[in-house]
């Protein structure tokens, strides 16, 4: 009412103009990079809306201090002094719902000045969009032709590398000089097989015309030869046995004494002695007894011709069949080596195949560059233009009566509503003097909620919103001394309901000491409603509930790291029915499960569902340090935390204090497909049980 009051009888009428920006999605550009550049300038952050960002872009201090620059050009003296937070104050950006089109309003006493100015501010932001794309291009042509010099060194030194490897392999086309080893090898395998066919066949025949003439070895065979084609040898041998023949005859004849055998005698001997002769002339000393009467037969004298041809064929064939089998061995030898050569001349190809590739991609995008920095436009465009108002926007007397009947309808009635119904906890100094138990912590507000991976980090990233995490980190450490001395390091984590925010503080209560250097674990046990994998991103299955079902379990050997050092999570996993889920907290694997957390992590948070709609809390406590219950300011009721306190009391839960947190739990359910539930390995065990496994770790 005072506001109303004063606003009408101080303030001088204000005139108000408008115009519109269109933000066009189509293609801009004849350049694909150019188009490229152009949408990442208009591309935004997962999450947030072109228009909303585009809003708060017009209202920034580069572009409302253009648009004054170009006022004062203008205007002169008529705007001295005006500055962008006054620009910034009366002006107005509106997204035209279901549309590209933001309205821009600004409001002045000067009719004049409220045209002048907002067309000038219209204008601005169309020159800006257009000179920030115009410098990513300026950068991007800059950065390419710096690249491309670097991408011809290193194309030059890829062929170079190649050519030097293929001169000294001698390898010039691998499948070619391949291919014709194998057709050459191929040949010399039919030549072997043709010569050592040729030279068994000669063998063989060798061998026949050796025992038929009788003659050992070549050289034998060339004296009977020679001696054979003498003619004076042949005439001596002729004689020779003549005069045998008649010393025979005369001898049977006249008797061994005649005076004319005495004289064929001596002829014989004379006759024999030239024979010798002769023959050492042609034959070497001591082997004119090898050669027998049949060389001088003609059909001896051919066999032994052709003993001689045979022989000298089989060298020649037993020669030519080496050469061609140590061909063969070199040939096998060089196809054996190309696979050797191959395999770093590919790297080498592929080397210089990328470099090229890459060279010409970096010649293609500079040109593209350079079109896209002569061609680019802006993908905002301004529809129309302002023009000066005719008459005030606004009428003092109207605002004052309406703001006097608004003040004291809603001062009156939202004093007795929230006096009447109001049931809830506001702060840290109310809950202690309601509870009987120390406020641990008081959170902060305002902290992220999407259910991601980039929410949490971020969260870490700001040190208003992590430093109460950490004193909460140390007070319960500080207070994490057991029963009979023990430390425990599990702490059980639940609210009153499943808006208390008993999720969200879990996680970011187990981020924070992952960053204090602790070794930390989140056990998500509330079946109610988990959401541990989603705030963690990590695989919703398996989890708890798979892990306590599975026979022969290992106790953790499901739990999954996260994208935070040091920051381990054990997801809620499949969800089975409502008695294998509700019981879970019962059995006494849970119990064996939570020791070996303890062991093995310095921090270990276990989530359970509300305390007011469940006992897991109340269970799970019992294993570990104790209860933490989160309880949210302005949010939870009086009355249950008196109730829920009560309670707990009764049934000997030890209560290590509340948490006051200020952020709720996203309203996003954890997703996770329905399927068959594994069957449970143990029956459910009652907590009679459970308490008998306390008893026995005391």
């Amino acid at each position: 009412m005072a506001v109303g009051l004063a606003h009408g009888l101080l303030t001088e009428p204000t005139y108000k103009a408008s115009t519109r920006l269109v933000i066009d999605n189509q293609t801009v550009s004849v350049s694909e990079l150019g188009q490229a550049i152009t949408d990442v300038q208009r591309s935004i952050p997962s999450g947030a809306n072109l228009l909303a960002t585009q809003s708060e872009l017009i209202k920034s201090e580069r572009v409302l201090q253009r648009a004054i620059n170009q006022l004062e050009d203008d205007l002169g003296s008529r705007i001295e002094g005006l500055t962008v937070d006054e620009l910034r104050k009366n002006l107005t950006v509106n997204v035209l719902p279901a549309t590209n089109i933001l309205e821009l309003t600004y409001s002045h006493p000067d009719p004049e000045i409220v045209a002048i100015a907002l067309n000038r501010v219209a204008e601005a932001v169309v020159a800006e969009g257009i000179d920030s794309v115009r410098s990513e291009a300026i950068a991007l042509r800059e950065f390419l032709e710096s690249k491309v010099p670097e991408q011809e060194i290193k194309l030059r030194v890829a062929e170079e590398a190649e050519s030097q490897y293929r001169q000294e392999t001698g390898i010039v086309a691998i499948d070619v000089q391949t291919e014709n080893l194998v057709q050459s090898l191929a040949q010399l395998k039919n030549q072997e097989r043709d010569l050592l066919t040729q030279f068994q066949e000669v063998e063989v025949r060798s061998r026949l015309l050796q025992d038929v003439t009788g003659v050992d070895n070549l050289r034998q065979a060339y004296r009977a030869v020679r001696v054979g084609q003498n003619e004076d040898l042949n005439r001596l041998e002729a004689q020779l046995l003549s005069l045998e023949s008649a010393v025979i005859e005369t001898q049977s004849r006249l008797g061994p004494q005649n005076p004319e055998l005495l004289a064929l005698l001596e002829q014989r001997d004379a006759t024999r002695v030239l024979y010798q002769q002769e023959l050492a002339k042609i034959l070497p000393p001591g082997s004119a007894g090898a050669v027998g009467r049949e060389s001088s037969e003609t059909i001896s004298q051919n066999l032994v011709s052709e003993f001689i041809l045979r022989s000298f064929e089989r060298s020649a064939l037993r020669e030519k069949l080496g050469t061609v089998r140590a061909e063969r061995l070199q040939m096998e030898n060089s196809l054996a080596d190309i696979p050797k050569f191959q395999q770093p001349l590919a790297s080498l190809v592929r080397e210089r195949e990328e470099a090229a590739n890459t060279l010409s991609l970096l010649r293609n995008k500079l040109e593209e560059a350079r079109i896209a920095e002569a061609q680019i436009v802006n993908n905002i465009r301004l529809i129309d233009t302002a023009v000066a108002p005719d008459s005030p926007s606004s009428s003092p007397l109207v605002s004052l009566v309406l703001a006097t009947a608004a003040g004291l309808f809603s001062a009156v009635g939202v004093i007795v509503l929230l006096e009447a119904l109001d049931d809830r906890l506001h702060d840290a100094a109310e809950i202690e003097a309601t509870i009987d138990l120390p406020v641990l912590g008081v959170l902060p507000k305002g902290l992220p909620q999407n259910p991601d991976i980039h929410t949490v980090k971020h969260f870490l990233e700001q040190i208003y919103w992590t430093e109460p995490y950490r004193r909460l980190v140390k007070a319960l450490e500080f207070s994490s001394q057991g029963k009979l001395g023990t430390k425990s390091n599990i702490f059980v984590i639940s609210g009153l309901t499943e808006r208390e925010g008993q999720s969200l503080t879990t996680t970011n209560l187990a981020a924070v000491a992952s960053q204090m250097s602790r070794q930390s674990l989140v056990v998500d046990a509330n079946w109610q409603r988990p959401l541990q994998h989603l705030f963690l991103n990590v695989r919703p299955r398996p989890g708890l509930c798979d892990v306590l079902q599975e026979p022969g379990y290992s106790e953790l050997s499901e739990v999954q790291s996260s994208a935070i050092a040091h920051l381990d999570v054990l997801p809620f996993g499949t969800s089975g029915d409502y008695a294998v889920k509700s019981n879970l907290a019962e059995t006494p694997e849970i119990h064996t499960l939570l020791l070996a957390a303890s062991k093995r992590y310095d921090f270990v948070a276990v989530t359970a569902p509300p305390i007011a709609t469940c006992a897991d809390a109340a269970t799970l406590s019992n294993y570990g340090t104790g209860l933490i219950l989160v309880v949210q300011a302005n949010a939870t009721s009086r009355s249950l935390l008196k109730r829920t306190i009560a309670d707990l009391k009764k049934s000997g839960t030890t209560i290590l204090g509340l948490v006051v947190a200020q952020t709720p739990d996203p309203t996003e359910s954890s997703s996770l497909p329905l399927e068959t539930p594994h069957r449970i390995h143990n029956p459910l065990v009652l907590s009679t049980q459970t308490q008998h496994i306390v008893d026995s770790e005391k």
